[in-house]
C-alpha cells in the first residue's frame, strides 16, 4: 500500500481509442522508473476504451480510472487535475507511446526542480519516422534565461518559430499546471494545448530542455483532428480572450507576437471555411464578416511584419492541396488595401505573390495548361501576322 505521494502523475485522457490504447498504456506500465501513478479519464467512450482502462487498473494499482460523460479534452484534463497527487504532471495522449526511459530521464531533469520539463519527440506515420528535437540547447534555464531565450518566441517569432506548445512531451509542476488547466474554458476544443502551455511557460520560474526524442507522436488517420472541416470562429475568439486574461501582452514584444500568432490562426480558420457546403460568395462574405472583428490585430501585424509567408508555411499539407486555398488567395488580393502598406520594405502584394508558387498544387493543372495554350496561340499569331499582311497585300495587287 502506497504511503507517500508518487513523483509523477501521468494523465491520459481517453476517448474512442480502443485500437491504440493498449500500446500506449503498456509503454507507461513498462517504464524503468516506477514511482508514478496513471490517471485515465474515460471521456464517455462508446467503444471498448473504458473497459480496457478498467482492465489495466485491475492489474496495476498505479492505474486509476475516471469514467465521465463526454465533455471534450479540456474537461477530461480538468477532471484529472482534481485527483493528481504527484509532484509533476506528465500528460500523454492515448494514441501515442513513450520511451521506456521517458520518466527516468524526466526524473533526472527534475533534480533541478524546474517548473517545466520539455523533451523532443518522434512523429510516426505508418513506417515513417521523423525526429523533432527541441530547437534550444539542452539543460536548465533559470527565469532570466527564459526571459532572454524563450520569451522571444513565446507565441511566435518573426520566422514563425515557437516553443513546442503541445502538453505531451512535457512535465509540469503540479500546482502550475493545475492552476492554468482549471482556468481554461472547457468549451475550447481547438488549440487547447497552446492555451495552457503558453501561460505555464510565461509563469515558469525555470525550465529544463531534453533534446532526446523520447515521445512518439502517432498520426492517427481516424483522428477527428484529421477530418477536413471548417474551424469554428468562436474557438479562436475564446483563445484570444484567454490570452488577454492570462498574459500581460504589454511586456517584452508579446503583443507583436500575439498579433502574428492570431493572424496565422485567422488564415487557417479562414481557409478552412472552404470545406463548408456554402457557395464561394457566401464563404467570402462569412470570412469578411469575421475578420472585421480582428481589424486592430490585422492592422498591427501587417504594418510591423515582413514575414507574411510564414502563415502559409504553417498550413498543413492537406490544406495546401485544397482548391479552396487558391480561392482564398484570390480573396486576399481583393481584401487587402495595398495602398496602406506602401511604406513596407517588402510590399504585401509581393509576399502574397511569392507564396502562390508554393501552392501550385492548389491550382488546377488544366487551368495552367490552358493559360500556356492561350499564350502560345497569341505568340504564334503575332509571329505569323507579318506573313498574313504580306499575303493580303499581294492578293490586293
Amino acid at each position: 500500500m502506497r504511503t507517500n505521494n508518487p513523483f509523477f502523475s501521468v494523465v491520459v485522457p481517453v476517448y474512442n481509442v480502443d485500437k491504440f490504447i493498449r500500446e500506449c498504456l503498456s509503454s507507461i506500465q513498462n517504464q524503468t522508473f516506477s514511482d508514478f501513478e496513471v490517471i485515465l479519464v474515460d471521456d464517455g467512450s462508446t467503444d471498448e476504451s473504458g473497459e480496457i482502462c478498467d482492465e489495466y487498473a485491475c492489474g496495476d494499482s498505479r492505474f486509476k480510472v475516471i469514467h465521465k460523460a463526454n465533455g471534450g479534452l479540456v474537461s477530461a484534463r480538468q477532471a484529472a487535475m482534481n485527483v493528481v497527487t504527484g509532484n509533476y504532471v506528465v500528460p500523454v495522449d492515448s494514441d501515442d507511446v513513450i520511451s521506456e526511459v521517458y520518466l527516468e530521464t524526466f526524473r533526472r531533469a527534475a533534480e533541478n526542480s524546474p517548473s517545466v520539463i520539455i523533451c523532443g519527440y518522434t512523429v510516426c506515420s505508418g513506417e515513417l519516422r521523423k525526429n523533432v528535437p527541441v530547437e534550444l540547447s539542452a539543460g536548465l534555464y533559470c527565469r532570466t534565461d527564459i526571459e532572454k531565450k524563450i520569451f522571444g518566441r513565446l507565441f511566435e517569432d518573426c520566422h514563425g518559430k515557437s516553443i513546442p506548445v503541445t502538453q505531451w512531451a512535457k512535465a509540469f509542476k503540479k500546482k502550475l499546471l493545475q492552476s492554468e488547466q482549471c482556468l481554461l474554458n472547457s468549451s475550447i476544443r481547438v488549440g487547447e494545448d497552446m492555451a495552457v502551455v503558453i501561460p505555464c511557460l510565461y509563469r515558469a520560474d525555470s525550465l529544463y530542455i531534453i533534446n532526446e526524442c523520447l515521445y512518439f507522436y502517432n498520426i492517427n488517420p481516424q483522428s477527428i483532428m484529421n477530418e477536413p472541416k471548417p474551424y469554428d470562429w468562436n474557438q479562436l475568439r475564446m483563445r484570444v480572450n484567454h490570452y488577454r486574461e492570462r498574459i500581460n501582452l504589454n511586456e517584452y514584444d508579446f503583443y507583436e507576437q500575439f498579433c502574428r500568432s492570431v493572424t496565422h490562426s485567422l488564415f487557417n480558420c479562414a481557409s478552412s471555411q472552404f470545406y463548408s457546403q456554402r457557395s464561394y460568395s457566401e464563404t467570402k462574405e462569412n470570412i469578411s464578416l469575421h475578420l472585421k472583428e480582428y481589424d486592430e490585430i490585422l492592422d498591427n501585424y501587417n504594418k510591423t511584419l515582413l514575414d507574411y509567408q510564414a502563415c502559409f508555411e504553417i498550413i498543413s499539407d492537406e490544406d495546401k492541396t485544397d482548391e479552396g486555398i487558391a480561392k482564398y488567395l484570390d480573396y486576399c488580393f481583393e481584401f487587402v488595401n495595398y495602398d496602406e502598406y506602401n511604406s513596407i520594405n517588402i510590399p504585401l502584394w509581393f509576399e502574397f505573390s511569392s507564396t502562390v508558387y508554393s501552392f501550385e498544387n492548389a491550382i488546377s493543372g488544366i487551368w495552367k495548361r490552358s493559360i500556356f495554350a492561350i499564350i502560345g496561340a497569341i505568340v504564334v499569331y503575332l509571329l505569323a501576322l507579318p506573313f498574313i499582311c504580306v499575303s493580303k497585300i499581294s492578293s490586293f495587287f
